[in-house]
């Protein structure tokens, strides 16, 4: 806290008042109860900004580790999507390789690219389930701040 913080020019304190002389020939005085009850006023504004400001900081942080976190899942979605893709492409050719075969092991090579299909699908959605769950979370923590929150 600065010792001069209030917008007066002229400050002069005794023990028991403050008298302050602005540029309009304005007077204020005030008592040292006065001044007292002024200067706990400041200090609890400090306190709460400095408070503020540290909440302020540590939520910042964890929103740069939620959009950190996000972006890694969303390359590991893309990695095991682009996978799953070279496996259905590899099964598909070596199906068009394959002489036909019996139902049986048509029936068996179906399954599998409906299982692959099938778990490309469930990593779509889970990738695009936890990325609206990381943006609600921003959203909802900087609901009453959104100043400085970016646009999801």
């Amino acid at each position: 806290m600065h010792s001069n913080s209030f917008p007066f020019p002229a400050i002069s304190t005794g023990s028991t008042a403050l008298t302050t002389q602005t540029a309009g020939s304005q007077q204020l005085t005030l008592s040292g109860s006065e001044l007292e009850s002024l200067r706990r006023q400041l200090a609890d504004q400090e306190v709460l900004l400095r408070a503020y400001d540290a909440e302020n900081q540590l939520a910042a942080a964890r929103l740069k580790e939620q959009q950190a976190q996000q972006r890694r899942q969303a390359a590991e979605a893309a990695e095991r999507e682009q996978e799953l893709q070279q496996a259905l492409v590899q099964a598909r050719a070596e199906r068009e390789r394959q002489p036909p075969s019996t139902p049986a092991v048509e029936a068996a090579r179906l399954q599998e690219l409906l299982k692959l299909q099938a778990e490309m699908g469930t990593l779509r959605g889970a990738a695009a389930q936890r990325e609206q769950e990381l943006k609600h979370q921003v959203r909802g923590g900087w609901a009453g701040d959104s100043s400085w929150c970016p646009a999801l």
